[in-house]
């Protein structure tokens, strides 16, 4: 009984599948609140109009400045650490094949640049001032973009730790 608790709780990571729950967890919160605003919030606007597309409006109004006023002040310094961060996970991983310091990477590396292109969609909005219909297709477009991002995420993940598994073990 003991033995089955710890296999469980093994901090292996691609053989853990807490890490697997975390990966498809962190996903599917990155897709379902696109700037901040969850998908329930769009397709209530898309749908009735009215006020509900007003609240969906004024969400990403204040998401989508805060985003860009956040990455104007702090976008450069934040970006270094990242870079830091992730080069280093990368080196200790790849180099000196840690695995928890890949399985680090290979969940952190796609995140990165699905944030990116999230800050990216926010200066867009701001720059283009989109709204109603417009704003809602913009959000579908960027939402369905972020989950090919995660799919292709896992799978790559999926993949190297089937060769890790395999090969490296």
């Amino acid at each position: 009984m003991t033995e089955d608790f710890l296999q469980i709780l093994e901090l292996k990571s691609f053989f853990n599948i807490w890490y697997w729950l975390f990966l498809a967890f962190i996903w599917s919160r990155a897709t379902y609140f696109t700037l901040g605003v969850p998908l329930h919030d769009a397709r209530l606007g898309h749908e009735r109009e009215g006020v509900y597309m007003h609240d969906f409006e004024e969400l990403m109004r204040i998401n989508t400045g805060h985003t860009v006023e956040a990455f104007d002040q702090y976008g450069v310094a934040v970006m270094a650490v990242i870079a830091f961060l992730l080069a280093s996970a990368a080196t200790l991983g790849f180099g000196f094949r840690m695995e928890i310091m890949q399985a680090i990477f290979l969940l952190m590396a796609p995140l990165t640049g699905a944030t990116l292109f999230s800050v990216r969609f926010a200066y867009r909005i701001q720059a283009e001032k989109i709204t109603g219909q417009s704003l809602y297709t913009a959000y579908v477009v960027h939402r369905r973009i972020k989950q090919i991002f995660g799919m292709l995420s896992m799978i790559v993940t999926s993949v190297w730790a089937g060769i890790r598994i395999f090969y490296f073990s």
